[in-house]
């Protein structure tokens, strides 16, 4: 019965993370940057460091990781909560939380940067998200 309950959970909580991820990737303005005209004869040149950058600032991108880093930190703690990966699950858990985290800050980050507010300004608001998880935190492990 537990099992069962465990597996539902985990495919509605799957079915949520995809829903959050068209979402946003429904909803993300899509921007273009005008490119200079090449003259016939020029070299085309591409190095590996524009194609990173091209990779780095495209939101499929960072959605595609993320879903990546939580599936694979997801896995890893379901087989070590079964004991399957022996006594990392607490490890587990904590990669995917910290990577949980780390997404969600990088996200209050940027989205504020990009709507013009200063960076002193961000970074405070970032310390005080930083300073709410914490208190959840500790309530979590009084709750428990």
């Amino acid at each position: 019965m537990a099992v069962t309950v465990y597996l539902a959970s985990t495919l509605l909580m799957g079915v949520v993370l995809v829903a959050v991820a068209v979402a946003v990737g429904r909803v993300a303005p899509a921007r273009s940057v005008p490119t200079p005209r090449r003259e016939p004869g020029e070299p085309l040149l591409v190095t590996v460091g524009d194609a990173a950058e091209d990779v780095a600032t495209s939101p499929a991108a960072w959605v595609v990781l993320f879903l990546g880093l939580v599936v694979a930190f997801g896995a890893g703690t379901v087989l070590a909560l079964q004991g399957a990966a022996g006594g990392v699950g607490r490890l587990l858990f904590g990669g995917f939380l910290l990577v949980l985290a780390v997404y969600g800050l990088s996200g209050v980050y940027g989205s504020l940067r990009g709507i013009g507010r200063p960076r002193s300004e961000v970074v405070a608001v970032v310390a005080f998200t930083v300073g709410l998880l914490g208190v959840l935190a500790v309530t979590a492990q009084l709750l428990a």
